[in-house]
């Protein structure tokens, strides 16, 4: 009994490497991008709302660092 989950999982671990490693077809192809021919930004929305901008930063400090 333990002898057949071990292979069912070795075969499972086996087809999910195979599947991975297989070679992406036509359709998933990567897309070539060219940075030499940059192309301007959309014109933002005329608009009387300004949005609300967030900042968000991690702070470590080194009092607490140099504690633990």
């Amino acid at each position: 009994m333990h002898k057949h989950i071990v292979c069912l999982a070795v075969m499972v671990l086996l087809g999910l490497l195979v599947a991975g490693c297989a070679p992406v077809s036509s359709a998933q192809a990567a897309v070539y991008v060219d940075l030499n021919r940059l192309e301007d930004l959309p014109a933002p929305p005329d608009s009387d709302i300004r949005p609300l901008r967030v900042a968000v930063a991690a702070v470590i400090s080194p009092q607490g660092s140099a504690e633990s």
